[in-house]
């Protein structure tokens, strides 16, 4: 019953807000769809007697991710839900869905045979204000021998990939 708070679409700007009537801008990069439901709530409750609030993702944006070390093509990549993903000499292959490791080592061209692989190092950063990253190793010979697919996790914006030399 708020028309002006009534909006079919809301986009997620760069700097990881949104505008809303009334309200002005909103930070919400980080959170998760229902983490920014929760908040707006909390936000237009002070406004509303009962806001009620659906959200859904229509179009994610493409994530923006670096590959480091023993990668063909090192560098800064951009995937996006939709990919067409293939290293040197092999055919192309058309992914959909949430991009992973796997998908990001392949966009790169693939490894280098001096790629150590069962320790590629996945840095993402810590959400808030700082410039701090978590890190994990991961074993891509699990993935690839066991099916082990935690060894395959989802990228997020952000992440670096740093496949490390074989001293062998």
């Amino acid at each position: 019953d708020a028309p002006k708070l009534s909006q079919k679409q809301l986009e997620v700007l760069n700097d990881g807000s949104i505008t809303l009537p009334l309200i002005g801008s909103i930070k919400i990069e980080g959170m998760t769809i229902n983490e920014v439901t929760i908040k707006l709530r909390k936000i237009l409750g002070t406004l509303l007697l009962r806001p009620e609030i659906t959200l859904t993702l229509r179009t994610p944006r493409p994530i923006r991710i670096a590959l480091m070390g023993e990668i063909e093509q090192p560098g800064l990549y951009t995937l996006g839900k939709r990919e067409n993903l293939g290293t040197a000499g092999a055919p192309r292959v058309s992914v959909e869905g949430l991009p992973t490791v796997v998908d990001a080592i392949q966009k790169g061209g693939g490894i280098t045979n001096m790629a150590k692989l069962d320790e590629i190092i996945l840095q993402r950063k810590i959400p808030g204000d700082k410039l701090e990253y978590a890190e994990t190793k991961l074993d891509l010979i699990d993935l690839m021998f066991n099916g082990n697919q935690t060894q395959n996790p989802y990228l997020r914006d952000g992440d670096i990939i740093k496949i490390l030399r074989d001293k062998h």
